[in-house]
């Protein structure tokens, strides 16, 4: 009886330590993906950072900035 408190004890614990881990995320660790409606608009995209995503809605493709230039994931 006391191993299955104790089991019990641990899960619960480890719950909340996992809870939390998952809350404390800040918007630097997700995944950023922006949509433009065509290649064309893909210039307008400011602050580009290596590993952003794209979708463009017209060709219905997703792209992956490179550091130079945005690759075809599609």
């Amino acid at each position: 009886m006391n191993i299955c408190k104790s089991a019990r004890r641990t899960l619960i614990l480890l719950f909340f330590i996992i809870t939390i881990q998952v809350i404390g995320q800040s918007g630097n660790q997700l995944i950023r993906k922006h949509t433009v409606s065509n290649v064309s608009s893909l210039g307008s995209i400011t602050n580009t950072l290596e590993g952003n995503l794209i979708y463009i809605e017209s060709t219905d493709v997703v792209c992956y900035y490179y550091g130079i230039n945005w690759v075809n994931l599609s």
